[in-house]
């Protein structure tokens, strides 16, 4: 029998034995025989990545490096914004939109140091300059509605140093919420009451409810409707510059554009 040795690819003959069987005795397994070094030397190299993954786990490398595998395993602090939780419950994970996209760093570092070295303040939302900094972020990825937010009535407050709504007031830290019909009124009415003469959380579950209509015929057209493809393509519009108006707050803005759409609708 021909003993290979680990990683070549040719019997090495001083390994060759008689009659197909290791010798006999001490040689079989003791210290001078090829197999007992053999063990050894695979014993070194299991030693060996023991130790260099426990030195990892020590230093906060991950296994393939990324933000998720380290976050992911680590105790999760009441303290911050948000957390892996979050985000793993959130539009941004089902959309494959991972931690370096918002706070930047280095995804691919070895160690947690070097991971989060660069990282880029994301604005905690504690300061009117806090949420001015998150709406920026958020508006790399999502710059239709940013350009409506810089042209509220919210961002000049917030500008002017006051407090007001930004993206995370709606849509919560890591994107996990999108408003409807049924919550759009309870968030409005933080700041905005009921008792007011405009009723804005009111006026707001109205338009937006209706927001939701106009998509919704335009998703799943009736076959029977004598629309032609030009009023489709004017419905479609509508819907389209009704929701860059919400992002502006500008709630007559949306009332007016869903008009022109729901119009071609009950004709």
């Amino acid at each position: 029998m021909a003993i290979v040795s680990p990683g070549v690819g040719t019997p090495n003959p001083s390994h060759t034995r008689r009659g197909g069987d290791l010798c006999r005795g001490r040689g079989a397994h003791g210290k001078g025989s090829p197999r007992a070094g053999f063990v050894k030397r695979v014993a070194g190299v299991v030693v060996t990545v023991l130790l260099a993954a426990t030195s990892a786990a020590a230093n906060g490398m991950t296994e393939d490096g990324s933000c998720i595998a380290c976050h992911a395993s680590i105790p999760q602090n009441l303290n911050w914004q948000h957390n892996y939780q979050d985000w793993q419950d959130s539009l941004h994970a089902n959309s494959n939109v991972d931690c370096h996209s918002c706070h930047g760093g280095d995804d691919h570092a070895a160690t947690a140091q070097e991971a989060h070295a660069g990282m880029a303040p994301v604005g905690g939302g504690a300061t009117p300059q806090d949420r001015l900094t998150a709406a920026r972020v958020c508006g790399s990825c999502h710059p239709n509605q940013y350009w409506g937010f810089t042209h509220s009535r919210h961002y000049q407050l917030l500008i002017d140093g006051k407090p007001a709504a930004y993206c995370h007031t709606c849509h919560t830290s890591v994107g996990s919420r999108v408003l409807t019909p049924k919550t759009i009124g309870a968030t409005c009415g933080q700041c905005h009451h009921g008792s007011a003469p405009d009723n804005i959380p009111e006026l707001a579950t109205t338009l937006l409810t209706r927001i939701y209509q106009v998509r919704a015929a335009v998703t799943f057209r009736d076959p029977a409707s004598k629309l032609s493809p030009e009023q489709w393509a004017a419905v479609t519009q509508s819907a389209t510059t009704a929701m860059a108006a919400w992002h502006k707050f500008d709630l007559a803005a949306v009332g007016v554009a869903l008009a022109q759409g729901t119009e071609l609708l009950e004709r």
